[in-house]
């Protein structure tokens, strides 16, 4: 058995979106902030306003901004499972590749049902009508030059800041 979800139908009747500015400052380091806004409101014109004003108003470097549609409810871990891997920490980690160039994309799915690996392992089930469905919605999501590859059970508890190099 699966969690609930309580998220909303993605349907283009999102109530607000979620404006993320990402920055650099002199000494490399990196933030980011986001800003919940109405739809109504978060026009293309006016989140171009803001991003110009916040980055008159900063030393640091504006890198990136994202508008993202947001489909929200209340977090209530009540809808949630008591199963064999209950914490979000604990991943079912996919991964596509392309071919000739290598480059990687994953999708993490945390706190897995058990339905989806063979019994008592951490090993998947290939034939999980589950699985097979995430693998899927996934692929219909990738550009057509990667290819799934694989999966892993992982247990993340802390993670490092990664360094750039």
């Amino acid at each position: 058995m699966a969690g609930t979800r309580t998220a909303p139908t993605v349907d283009g009747a999102n109530t607000y979106k979620v404006v993320t500015l990402k920055w650099i400052d002199w000494t490399a380091d990196k933030r980011s902030d986001s800003y919940i806004f109405t739809t109504a409101l978060a026009t293309d014109a006016n989140v171009e306003a803001f991003a110009v004003a916040m980055q008159a108003a900063s030393n640091a470097s504006l890198y990136e901004v994202r508008v993202t549609d947001a489909y929200s409810s209340v977090a209530e871990n009540g809808n949630a499972d008591e199963d064999v891997w209950e914490n979000v920490k604990d991943n079912l980690v996919l991964q596509a590749k392309q071919p000739l160039g290598g480059m990687s994309v994953r999708d993490y799915i945390p706190s897995p049902i058990n339905g989806m690996f063979l019994e008592g392992t951490e090993d998947i089930d290939p034939t999980s009508t589950v699985l097979i469905a995430v693998l899927t919605a996934w692929d219909t999501l990738l550009d057509a030059s990667y290819e799934i590859v694989g999966a892993r059970m992982t247990h993340r508890r802390q993670i490092n800041q990664q360094i750039p190099i």
